[in-house]
C-alpha cells in the first residue's frame, strides 16, 4: 500500500460512490471499457468522488484513474497457470472475510462517505462486498451484470462451471433483493435474469454496451478511401477462451478461398488456443490466407480494422443463456470502423438480432463450416453492398458511450 491512505478529494464531495470490480482499466478485459464508460459519465455529471475496487490485480496498491478516481487492489490475484486456480479461487470466493475487513478498513480510513456501491458482474464475489458494504456503510446499492457469467464459466468448461453456478445462486441472484436498482447489457439479459431470480417483477434496466467512434475514426477514414470491398476478414479477440470456436470459421475458409481466391482471414489476438487455430490453418494449406498477428499495439489495430472490409463474431451454436444473451464491444468497435460483420451462432442471439434489424452484415445461424461458408459465397454481394457510413451511422445514432450513459446517470440521481 501507498504511505498515505487519506483520498485526495480535490473539488469533489466526500460522499462517493464505490465500485465493487474487475479488470479496471481497460484494456485488461472488454467490461473495463463499460465500467470506465460509467466513471467517466459520474465524474463528469455528478458531484461525488469515486472509489473502484478492483478485486483482479495482480498486487495490493493504490493509484489515480483518468478521471481523478481512485483504484483500490486489496488483494493479489491469482495466477491462472498455478494448477490449484480453481481451488484457491473458489476458496478466495467461499471466505472473503479478510478482503471485506481490508476493503472496510480503508474505506474508513479516508474521508469518504459512501452514498452508493456499485457492484459489477464480473467478478462473482462483488455482490456479496457491496451488499455487505452497503448495509454497513448505509448505502444504497446498484448491481450491474456485464454478462451471465456463471453461463459464461458452464459454456466454457461444465465441469468448473457447476461450481460457479452453484455459487452464483448462493451469493449473487439470492442477494439482489437487497439492490435498490439493477442493470445489464441487453434485453435478452433480462429475460435470462427474471428467471434465475424467480420470475421477480423487479425493474432491471438495460444500460446498453457501446463505444467511443472517436477512437476509431481514422480505422473508418481508411475504409472510406478504399475503392472495392472484397473479402478481406478480421476477427479481435481474447484466445484463451473457446467460446470463439475460431476452429470452425478456419475450416470455412478452405472453401471460401475455393470460391474467392483474394479472400483473407486476420486473426488479431494471442491466448492458449493460438498454436490450435494456426496448427489448423496448416493442415489445411491456408497460412497464405490467415494471417496471425498475435498482440498488436492500438495504433497497428486501427490501421487492421482500416485495411479489413468485415468483422468476424465466432458464437458457439449452443442453448446457453451467455451465448443467446450477451454481446461484445468488439461488435461495436467494428461497426466505428466501417465494418459490417459476419456472425454465427446459435438460431435465437441478440448479436444476430442487432445485425438483422438494422442491416449490419449477415448472421448465420450454424456451427458447420460448411454452411457458413456457402451463406458467406451466395450473400457475398448482399454484404459487399452495405456501406461503410451506414454501419457507423448505427454507431453514431445508437452506441456512443455518452449517450448510453445519460440513462444510467438518471437511474443514480433516482436511487440516490
Amino acid at each position: 500500500m501507498e504511505s498515505s491512505t487519506v483520498l485526495k478529494l480535490g473539488s469533489k464531495s466526500p460522499d462517493s460512490i464505490i465500485f465493487v470490480t474487475a479488470h479496471y482499466p481497460p484494456p485488461e478485459n472488454a467490461a473495463g471499457f463499460r465500467l470506465k464508460a460509467m466513471v467517466k459519465a459520474i465524474s463528469k455529471n455528478l458531484d461525488f468522488s469515486i472509489l473502484v475496487i478492483d478485486l483482479t490485480r495482480n498486487k495490493i496498491e493504490t493509484y489515480y484513474g483518468d478521471y481523478g478516481e481512485r483504484v483500490l487492489s486489496p488483494r493479489k490475484s491469482l495466477s491462472r497457470s498455478s494448477k490449484l486456480y480453481y481451488f484457491h479461487r473458489f476458496k478466495d470466493m467461499l471466505d472473503l472475510s479478510k478482503t471485506y475487513n481490508f476493503i472496510k478498513k480503508y474505506i474508513e480510513s479516508t474521508s469518504l462517505k459512501p452514498r452508493l456501491i456499485i457492484s459489477t458482474i464480473p467478478p462473482g464475489e462483488s455482490v456479496k462486498i457491496g451488499a455487505k458494504l452497503a448495509k454497513d456503510f448505509r448505502a444504497k446499492l446498484l448491481v450491474d451484470f456485464h454478462d451471465l457469467t456463471d453461463e459464461w464459466r458452464f459454456a466454457e468448461n461444465p465441469a468448473v462451471g457447476i461450481f460457479y453456478k452453484i455459487y452464483f445462486n448462493k451469493y449473487v441472484y439470492s442477494f439482489l433483493d437487497k439492490a435498490d436498482a439493477i442493470t445489464t447489457t441487453t434485453e435478452y439479459s433480462v429475460f435470462y435474469l427474471r428467471r434465475k431470480m424467480g420470475n421477480t417483477y423487479k425493474t432491471i434496466h438495460v444500460i446498453y454496451n457501446g463505444v467511443d467512434p472517436v477512437d476509431f475514426e481514422k480505422a473508418y477514414d481508411m475504409k472510406a478511401k478504399k475503392r472495392s470491398r472484397d473479402l478481406r476478414i478480421v476477427f479481435v479477440g481474447n484466445l484463451n477462451w473457446k467460446y470463439h470456436r475460431l476452429d470452425i470459421f478456419i475450416k470455412a475458409m478452405k472453401e471460401i478461398t475455393r470460391k474467392e481466391p483474394d479472400s483473407k482471414l486476420v486473426v488479431i489476438g494471442k491466448g492458449k488456443y493460438l498454436s490450435e487455430y494456426v496448427s489448423l490453418a496448416k493442415k489445411l494449406d491456408l497460412l497464405n490466407k490467415i494471417v496471425f498477428t498475435g498482440y498488436i499495439s492500438k495504433q497497428r489495430l486501427i490501421e487492421e480494422l482500416g485495411k479489413a472490409d468485415f468483422g468476424l463474431i465466432p458464437r458457439p451454436a449452443i442453448n446457453n443463456p451467455w451465448v443467446i444473451s450477451s454481446d461484445r464491444i468488439t461488435f461495436y468497435e467494428y461497426l466505428a470502423s466501417g465494418l459490417p460483420v459476419i456472425a454465427y451462432g446459435p438460431k435465437i442471439n441478440y448479436i444476430g438480432s442487432v445485425i438483422e434489424k438494422y442491416d449490419l452484415g449477415i448472421y448465420i445461424r450454424s456451427n458447420d463450416h460448411k454452411i457458413i461458408s456457402t451463406e458467406i459465397i451466395q450473400n457475398r454481394d448482399q454484404i459487399r453492398s452495405i456501406g461503410s457510413s451506414h454501419v457507423r451511422n448505427y454507431i453514431l445514432k445508437y452506441r456512443t458511450w455518452d449517450r448510453i450513459m445519460e440513462k444510467f446517470i438518471k437511474i443514480i440521481q433516482k436511487i440516490i
